[in-house]
């Protein structure tokens, strides 16, 4: 093996390992967080008018959705801990109980933001073109 040859390379040749040439993971991670961030940082003015409640509606979901979403995805994580920890079966009908209620607080989220925040996207795209 030369100096030069990557241990990967010397591996595949010689049948133990298989080595795909390119960029590992994170290479590629690291390349497509770049692409996102320079995606994100497109600049447009834009003028937006709402009321005063409007604004505070507009605001107060926008605010609320890490939170609901945060929510729901410890009450889920809490129901994969009980199975694999055999609090409860997988086929348990409480556990079926339980995620109808889980939805229906998200319905019940999403209406109340997903309304608001729905026209604050109507009125943002109305505002770009």
């Amino acid at each position: 093996m030369s100096k030069d040859e990557d241990y990967r390379v010397k591996n595949a040749r010689e049948g133990r390992a298989l080595y795909v040439p390119g960029k590992t993971a994170e290479e590629d991670h690291a390349e497509a967080a770049k692409r996102r961030i320079e995606g994100m940082t497109v600049q447009h003015r834009l003028k937006l008018d709402f009321t005063k409640d409007e604004f505070a509606a507009v605001s107060s979901a926008a605010d609320n959705v890490g939170a609901y979403l945060w929510e729901a995805a410890s009450a889920f994580d809490l129901l994969a801990d009980g199975i694999d920890h055999g609090a409860f079966s997988a086929n348990d009908a409480r556990l079926g109980a339980t995620l109808r209620l889980l939805g229906l607080a998200l319905e019940q989220r999403q209406a109340k933001a997903g309304d608001v925040l729905a026209m604050f996207g109507i009125r943002l795209r109305g505002a770009a073109e």
